[in-house]
């Protein structure tokens, strides 16, 4: 018959506890890596996911300028034109000469106010005209001002008889505002133009456009004489 050795016990405990201990220490161990690795390969196919979306967004902004490029590169040219970034007075005193000249009438004065701002970013300058000529020529320039670029608004007309003429005080306002600062994400898809958007546009290009001419440099040249300017 065995007798009941409580020594023996307590030794046998002392020789497992080391050997649990290390294995619960592994488990500990195990469930965290467990629990970082998984939350790893999530992060990572989020953004394996994100960067996807992001190509195929990219693609679809490609394609899209590719073919539109013909089209749409000119209409952002008159876009700009039509409300520049830059106050238009002299763009717009070029026009209105240019216009006052095919409708057989004289320009007696002009003046280009300083600019004011309408909104936060958007500008407004005021020109001053006074016009004489014939009336039906008169009232044919008021009429064709609506389709010339850098648009302008009529903001006030006054029509008088001087010595059997016809001469007209004019008031105009020209628009320009700031271009945007920041543009869009890669990631955001791209908006395609409305019907009423592309309609405006198709309008700004049957519009009277300014004709810019190029400076183009010249010299330096070799004197042949230092002293003879």
């Amino acid at each position: 018959m065995k007798i009941f050795d409580p020594g023996s016990i307590l030794t046998n405990v002392r020789v497992l506890i080391g050997p649990t201990a290390f294995l619960g220490a592994l488990v500990i161990l195990s469930v965290i890596a467990l629990r970082v690795g998984v939350s790893r390969v999530v992060f990572l196919r989020t953004q394996v996911a994100e960067s996807k979306n992001e190509e195929r967004h990219l693609t679809e902004k490609l394609e899209v300028l590719k073919s539109s490029e013909a089209s749409a590169l000119p209409l952002a040219d008159l876009s700009l034109i039509a409300v520049p970034s830059d106050n238009p007075a002299l763009t717009i005193i070029s026009q209105v000469k240019a216009l006052a000249s095919q409708k057989g009438i004289a320009i007696t004065s002009f003046e280009a106010k300083q600019a004011s701002s309408v909104e936060e970013d958007i500008s407004k300058t005021e020109i001053e005209l006074v016009l004489a000529g014939e009336m039906r020529s008169l009232l044919d320039f008021l009429q064709a001002l609506k389709t010339i670029s850098p648009l302008v608004t009529l903001d006030q007309t006054t029509l008088r008889q001087e010595s059997g003429a016809a001469r007209v005080d004019v008031l105009l306002l020209g628009n320009f505002a700031s271009l945007p600062q920041t543009l869009p994400s890669l990631s955001s898809p791209f908006n395609e133009l409305t019907a009423e958007e592309k309609d405006i546009l198709a309008k700004i290009s049957s519009y009277s456009q300014p004709q810019f001419t190029e400076v183009l440099p010249s010299g330096p040249y070799e004197r042949t004489d230092l002293f003879n300017f």
